[in-house]
């Protein structure tokens, strides 16, 4: 089977989806089912004694696992020369990025029987010229040829065109479990520019908003039970998961005015209903910087509000209904929200891939390209039909660190992530 692969990078979670080549036309961009029951999985990697890793819903967070094997949040620490210990061996960001990268590949290799025609990433909306040089280099070096980097927001824009969206100009706005991103991307007769985007100066992500249900859950639990009940080590030991049974119940919030979070009490599983109105004021400060930072990254764009033709709400984002009628308030365009908001970037991505191969004029092949050079890791390239900005970023300023990037022997299993290891001389 001939196809396109489109990853999704952000700091906290991984998606992807293919797009096929068949009767000599290019299907529909599909997502990819990285684990389980999901399209999306944790980015997080975790070494096993035998130097076998995992990745995502497949790492275990039990108390008898070792965190010293575990690496998380190195997403968004591409660009730091200073590395990640993990296992005992320091590792650089965008090195474990990259093997979380051939990760997915190997996921789409084992159903698809073949590896993709062509690789696009998408990557966080502020990344600038270093970082994507350094992800480049360490795609190169992984073993997964050239691959085409772009904005997430380019990509998401992308897949919204493909479905529905015939506008010029749209602002994005990108919510991963930790963070936010706002962006404006328009729409040219070669492609797609970004030309203004803002990351959250507050760290303030999908997780905030979980939090925010779980504390109207306890607060619930005081008034019933009274104000030492939370302080008992039974109930304490009871509420670890909240947050997580929290996310679970916010999504009800999308078509229904009560939610009900089920908390496992000592006395049974019980149903704690929360209001949609109560939750609504919890978080309207939070959403209110969502909306201030959208209208901000807009006037950046020299646009007014009123010369945009839409908004797309993606990530945790798109599971905030008050923030789609705050939106609407404040900017006259169609607020949208994706149906499959998670891995809509990834789709962009596929989509930009499988116009890359088509205007390179070459029949798809099982294989990817070789190339006899790796990348320039400083050469940023532009990407046609989507993905240039002009936006700069330098190298973190950081003591003087040496890594040297062992080279050892390639597999497909336990050495990949040793390929990932670094040593300090």
């Amino acid at each position: 089977m001939s196809y396109v692969l489109g990853i999704d990078l952000s700091d906290t979670h991984l998606s992807a989806a293919r797009s096929s080549f068949a009767s000599w036309t290019w299907g529909p961009p599909e997502p990819l089912r990285l684990g389980a029951n999901a399209y999306t999985v944790p980015a997080v990697l975790r070494v096993a004694a035998d130097g076998a890793f995992s990745v995502g819903d497949q790492v275990a967070e039990g108390p008898m696992v070792d965190g010293r094997r575990i690496a998380r949040g190195f997403v968004q620490r591409v660009g730091d020369d200073v590395p990640q210990v993990v296992a005992g061996e320091p590792c650089l960001p965008h090195t474990l990025t990259a093997v979380l990268v051939d990760w997915a590949v190997e996921r789409a290799q084992a159903q698809t029987g073949s590896r993709p025609e062509h690789l696009a990433v998408s990557h966080p909306a502020t990344w600038g010229e270093h970082r994507r040089g350094l992800l480049r280099r360490a795609l190169w070096d992984t073993g997964l040829g050239e691959a085409t980097l772009l904005p997430a927001p380019v990509a998401a824009a992308t897949a919204h065109a493909w479905r529905e969206f015939d506008g010029r100009t749209l602002a994005v706005l990108s919510m991963c479990g930790n963070g936010f991103e706002t962006s404006v991307v328009r729409r040219t007769p070669t492609g797609s520019t970004m030309p203004s985007c803002r990351q959250g100066v507050d760290p303030l992500g999908g997780d905030d908003f979980d939090e925010a249900l779980a504390e109207l859950v306890r607060a619930r639990l005081t008034r019933e039970f009274g104000r030492g009940y939370l302080q008992d080590p039974q109930i304490r030991l009871a509420l670890l998961d909240l947050q997580a049974a929290c996310a679970k119940a916010r999504l009800t919030f999308t078509t229904a005015a009560q939610t009900e979070v089920l908390v496992p009490l000592p006395l049974g599983l019980t149903a704690v209903p929360v209001g949609r109105a109560a939750y609504g004021e919890a978080i309207r400060p939070m959403l209110l910087l969502l909306v201030d930072t959208l209208l901000r990254t807009v006037r950046d764009a020299g646009l007014r509000p009123d010369q945009l033709d839409g908004v797309l709400l993606t990530g945790a984002a798109a599971d905030l209904p008050l923030l789609t009628e705050m939106i609407g308030e404040q900017l006259p365009g169609d607020v949208a929200v994706s149906a499959d908001a998670q891995p809509t970037a990834a789709m962009g991505a596929a989509l930009v891939a499988q116009r890359l191969v088509t205007a390179a004029g070459q029949a798809p092949r099982d294989e990817p390209p070789r190339h006899a050079a790796a990348p320039d890791p400083d050469d940023d390239h532009p990407v046609p039909d989507g993905g240039g900005t002009d936006w700069h970023d330098a190298a973190p300023p950081r003591p003087p660190v040496r890594i040297t990037d062992l080279s050892l022997p390639r597999s497909r299993s336990s050495a990949m992530f040793a390929h990932a290891r670094g040593r300090v001389p």
